[in-house]
């Protein structure tokens, strides 16, 4: 299965980087970005800003890096780690591994084995070069 359609859907940057200011709340807000080779999960309950603030994050980067080094994906459509990981190989594949990306993967909890997957992908160098942020809702 390929996973381009999604990310195309879920990345409407890489036509546009103007794209990213329909989103009300991103137009107004403002964010610090991290060094590349950061990581973080983000918990907080629902409707709080998660989403927000990668979003945010975003529009930061689309003003000085390739939109399509940039990948979001809501994950709650995936139920199996097979899927994440998927996504990941096939994203890392279209953007070189070789070239810095940022990933933010939205819900990733909902995906079983979640942390096994990311394990995996962190240990096959898929994260290598990449600013990596996850959300997670809290129960």
């Amino acid at each position: 299965m390929s996973y381009i359609s999604q990310m195309s859907f879920q990345n409407p940057w890489w036509v546009d980087k103007n794209r990213i200011l329909e989103d009300e709340h991103v137009k107004r807000a403002k964010v610090i970005v991290p060094p590349i080779d950061e990581s973080a999960l983000i918990l907080g309950p629902r409707q709080v800003g998660k989403t927000t603030f990668l979003k945010t994050t975003i529009k930061t980067l689309l003003e000085r890096e390739d939109p399509r080094s940039i990948l979001f994906f809501s994950c709650d459509a995936f139920s199996k780690k097979e899927e994440l990981i998927g996504l990941v190989n096939e994203y890392r594949t279209l953007v070189n591994r070789e070239k810095s990306a940022y990933i933010f993967l939205d819900e990733i909890t909902s995906v079983s084995d979640w942390n096994t997957a990311l394990l995996h992908l962190f240990n096959a160098g898929y994260f290598n070069n990449s600013l990596v942020y996850l959300t997670s809702s809290m129960p």
